[in-house]
């Protein structure tokens, strides 16, 4: 029996440099050890010598086959609630208001393994962005696991982190719990196996989703990947990465935009200019000095005593504050709404918090909901934090039907 531990440095750096032209990946040699002793036995050959015979010399259809069982493929609807709260804050905010002429919105989860991101992102999109259409990528290395994706049938410990809301309306939900996409959410979405080396990806993507996925490249495939990402965004698009990732030593192509939920980061909407290079002195060639005759020198000017600056106050420093906006009442028309937001956004300075108190709202036209987005993606980029509060069944059911993300 071949056990991972038993295989010579010799064949792991060969099995290793497969992986890495096939795939890009530079995963732990622990990892890739057990892997390959599981395929040696799932084959039947003699040893790993065999075996990497086989994989050097084939079609490609076993490499695909340890790539696939390379990779980790662990995800979750709605997974990472902090990335989810900044795509509702401030991601659907910025692309409902930037896309508005064009109706369209373009979204890619990039190692979407079984489905559950590129879904996930679909029903974000869907919700925040009303009357636009939307269009998710879901891509992976995958096969198997895009045929569980395309199935978009899924458990009920699997939906269990699917707010109920977002339940009802994007599932068809069977009596064991478990449910599938409905045709609705389906016609957002499309899956396909690629490589994220492959340099044909796809071009003026709004926000990409490509989480846990950079930690399994070497460093020149990451900056590939890296490079491949930012040529497919948009500008002004939108990059998450995993929690344990970063784009150090790329900050030439992104923007970190910080939010209250972490960093995004962005795609410069315009091309950065390029530094201009030290400006160079041209030496005039030397001439014989010009002498003024003492009569034609004009008289000397007295120089004025220097006025001693006055010495500046010092000016206590100012806490972060509270600001509160209650609306009350029945509201149809957002130009009100969006004057009263503007009024108390300007009073804040960063560090503030903004309360919008929605529970004595009779009446939220739906149009309020895009004002409101606007003001949490305003207040994000100034540093202020504003919370919409909602108690209420109505006002409760205005912020879940529009994704606002409301605290109770």
């Amino acid at each position: 029996m071949v056990d991972g531990a038993d295989i010579e440095p010799g064949w792991m750096a060969r099995l290793a440099e497969v992986v890495a032209r096939y795939a890009g990946l530079r995963p732990p040699g622990w990892v890739l050890s057990a892997r390959v002793a599981d395929r040696v036995r799932a084959l039947g050959v003699a040893d790993v010598g065999e075996y990497l015979a086989l994989l050097e010399g084939d079609d490609g259809a076993e490499v695909q086959a340890l790539a696939e069982a390379l990779r980790v493929g662990e995800t979750r609807f709605f997974r990472h609630a902090a990335h989810v709260r900044a795509l509702e804050r401030v991601v659907v905010p910025e692309l409902s208001a930037r896309r508005a002429e064009v109706g369209r919105v373009r979204g890619w989860s990039a190692g979407c393994a079984t489905g559950e991101e590129a879904w996930t992102l679909a029903m974000l999109l869907g919700e925040g962005l009303a009357g636009m259409r939307v269009e998710v990528l879901g891509s992976d290395l995958s096969e198997e696991a895009l045929a569980v994706a395309r199935a978009g049938h899924y458990s009920k410990s699997a939906l269990a982190s699917v707010p109920e809301a977002l339940r009802a309306h994007w599932f068809e939900m069977e009596a064991d719990g478990s449910g599938h996409v409905r045709d609705e959410l389906r016609a957002l979405v499309r899956f396909e196996r690629k490589n994220l080396l492959d340099p044909t990806q796809p071009r003026g993507v709004d926000v990409i989703l490509c989480r846990n996925v950079l930690i399994y490249f070497g460093k020149s495939e990451r900056q590939q990947v890296i490079d491949l990402l930012a040529d497919s965004l948009a500008p002004g698009g939108f990059l998450f990465l995993g929690y344990s990732e970063t784009l150090r030593g790329c900050e030439d192509k992104f923007d970190g935009l910080r939010t209250e939920d972490g960093i995004v980061y962005q795609k410069p909407i315009r091309p950065r200019t390029p530094a201009i290079g030290i400006p160079v002195t041209i030496s005039e060639p030397p001439t014989a000095p010009i002498v003024v005759p003492p009569a034609l020198r004009p008289a000397a000017v007295p120089v004025p005593e220097p006025v001693p600056e006055p010495v500046p106050v010092p000016v206590p420093e100012r806490g972060p504050q509270t600001h509160r906006l209650t609306l009350a009442g029945s509201h149809e028309d957002p130009t009100a709404v969006q004057a009263d937001l503007t009024a108390t956004l300007t009073r804040a300075r960063p560090g503030d918090r903004v309360i919008v108190d929605l529970d004595n709202a009779d009446f939220l036209a739906d149009p309020i909901a895009r004002v409101l987005r606007r003001a949490q993606l305003a207040a994000a980029h100034a540093g202020v934090t504003l919370d919409l509060v909602a108690t209420r069944p109505g006002p409760v059911r205005f912020c879940q039907r529009h994704a606002l993300g409301a605290r109770r």
